[in-house]
């Protein structure tokens, strides 16, 4: 195994600790207690050779966290999402508006015009859209937080989780309709499809990415899994269960795709990350309860091996947690 670190290491795979550079500011925590990783006859055959050499040697190194708890600059309410901007800069969807955050951590902007927002994504045209609490509107917003429209009023009631696919159109779910919504990029219904497979009568789908093919993948709160569904809409299969093992969820909350396509899970109940391959095969644990600093809830990877996290909760502040999980 330490001949396998050190190969990876000499080719860059693997970023020492030591190199990791403090950020101003803001507090960086070093894993301090040994790592417990998975054997590699765990991780599945389809996965690429360096994605589980990775997998087996690294978890994941914290670089920094951002915020306590307040209405002040630079610290948050309930930041209930995240996404990563190219350049990137991270956007927070926080109960006090969005706030953009640089690479290192330092708050660049705050947009206070709207609050209590839940979601937000990225268009393909460089805006924004975003959902909030007791809105029924998908608003569109220019990447200063100004109000460009609205949409969705007549289609949606309580809409949560949204993103974008590669033709621009806006994938919404509908937390009381239990339907996926459908509609093109200026904001125009293309259809609506049920949420659930064919043996759930409710669902919670609070969060969804948007892979490569343009499948649609939610986390389900409430029936402990997550649902593939293809770029229409249809249903594909879903993947995990309620229980504590490999590969079983509690209350899965944030949902994305790394840059191998694999999908990545902020198990909320269970208080870790999970990697599953692109057909819902359990790869690994990217973070467990020791390495985070609350509940996670939202999620985001960028094309760096970056992967941010946020999370709060009764016993700890709201915060974001970024760590690196590939070179």
């Amino acid at each position: 195994m330490s001949s396998l670190r050190e190969k990876l290491r000499e080719e860059g795979s693997i970023a020492p600790i030591e190199s990791i550079k403090p950020m101003r500011h803001y507090e960086r925590v070093v894993l301090s207690r040994p790592i417990k990783t998975p054997h590699i006859d765990d991780v599945p055959s389809s996965v690429d050779p360096l994605d589980k050499a990775l997998t087996i040697e690294l978890r994941a190194q914290q670089v920094f966290k951002i915020g306590t708890k307040g209405p002040n600059e630079a610290k948050l309410m309930l930041p209930a999402d995240v996404v990563f901007k190219d350049n990137g800069h991270i956007i927070v969807a926080d109960k006090c508006g969005l706030s953009i955050f640089d690479e290192a951590g330092e708050l660049v902007k705050l947009c206070k015009r709207l609050k209590s927002i839940k979601r937000v994504c990225l268009t393909k045209d460089n805006k924004m859209a975003v959902t909030a609490y007791e809105d029924p509107a998908i608003k569109i917003l220019t990447m200063e937080g100004r109000m460009i429209t609205q949409f969705g009023e007549e289609d949606l009631v309580e809409p949560v989780a949204l993103g974008t696919n590669s033709k621009n159109e806006f994938i919404i779910t509908d937390k009381v309709k239990h339907k996926i919504s459908i509609h093109d990029s200026e904001g125009a219904l293309v259809k609506q499809v049920t949420s659930l497979d064919t043996v759930q009568q409710r669902d919670l789908s609070y969060y969804l990415a948007i892979d490569r093919n343009d499948r649609i993948i939610l986390s389900d709160c409430k029936n402990h899994c997550v649902k593939i569904f293809n770029s229409n809409g249809d249903f594909m299969k879903k993947f995990g269960c309620y229980g504590r093992t490999k590969g079983q969820l509690r209350n899965p909350h944030g949902v994305c795709v790394d840059p191998h396509g694999n999908i990545i899970v902020a198990d909320g109940g269970n208080h870790r990350v999970c990697k599953f391959t692109s057909d819902g095969q359990f790869i690994s644990h990217v973070l467990l309860h020791e390495d985070l600093m609350g509940e996670p809830r939202s999620i985001a990877a960028d094309g760096t091996g970056r992967l941010a996290v946020t999370s709060y909760g009764m016993a700890s502040p709201p915060s974001i947690q970024m760590y690196q999980i590939y070179k």
